[in-house]
């Protein structure tokens, strides 16, 4: 609601985007089997799918850990983009 108000519908709409986008990202880490680092992706979307359960009663905007958490995600998703998988 923070950012609908702050930012308008275009906000909302694009942080809503950003959010499950990140989400599904998380989904397609998860079925191919790809990891990030050493860090499991089924414990990424895990903790992930936490975060936007939290922020429907928190706002976690400011979290750092939820862009850590992200981050994670996108690389993952980008080694995997690369061709990446054997490091």
């Amino acid at each position: 609601m923070r950012v609908l108000t702050e930012e308008g519908w275009l906000g909302f709409i694009c942080i809503l985007f950003l959010l499950f986008g990140t989400l599904s990202a998380a989904g397609r880490n998860v079925i191919a089997g790809r990891s990030t680092y050493g860090i499991g992706s089924a414990a990424l979307f895990g903790a992930w799918f936490g975060i936007l359960a939290n922020s429907f009663f928190v706002d976690t905007l400011h979290w750092r850990h939820l862009w850590l958490v992200a981050a994670l995600i996108w690389a993952g998703l980008a080694r995997g983009r690369l061709g990446d998988e054997t490091l």
